[in-house]
């Protein structure tokens, strides 16, 4: 065997591993938070949110600034985070893609946790394309809140 074989093979070997502990990694999380900041706005219109899922239970919470306007419990059934499994143990690779120099860009955030370790990030901008994985996630995360979440976030700016 020559030497270029020996290292094919060691670099084949390592891939083969490295994307098997990526896949061990998508399999074992037990919690999935996502994360919307608003670009900067004035208080009356900014709004950020985070949603938080685990297999039977989920919550939201919609705050600006300095306030919570809206912290929400609600029920993940069996199949809903059966899907949601699915589609992120298809998420690969940690990233961020946030647009240099960009300012008044929006900023989402994906996060996998296990027993309360992150085990996968994945950050962009309003100005970045998140991927076909982490658009699908992204909706079926909103929409285990409500059908309807932008309404909800808009409740909280009525006076």
């Amino acid at each position: 065997m020559t030497v270029f074989s020996l290292l094919f093979a060691s670099c084949e070997v390592q891939k083969s591993t490295q994307n098997q502990t990526n896949s061990n990694k998508m399999e074992t999380f037990d919690r999935i938070v996502y994360i919307f900041r608003e670009a900067s706005l004035p208080p009356q219109y900014y709004r950020n949110y985070t949603i938080t899922l685990a297999k039977g239970t989920g919550n939201v919470r919609i705050y600006d600034y300095a306030n919570d306007f809206l912290k929400k419990d609600f029920k993940v059934s069996g199949k809903k985070w059966a899907e949601l499994q699915e589609i992120a143990g298809k998420l690969t690779g940690e990233s961020v893609k946030i647009t240099k120099g960009a300012t008044g860009t929006k900023t989402y955030s994906i996060e996998l946790y296990a027993a309360d370790k992150k085990v996968y990030s994945y950050v962009w901008d309003s100005l970045s394309d998140a991927g076909e994985v982490n658009a699908s996630l992204q909706k079926l995360i909103t929409e285990s809140v409500s059908p309807n979440l932008s309404g909800l976030v808009e409740k909280t700016m009525e006076k």
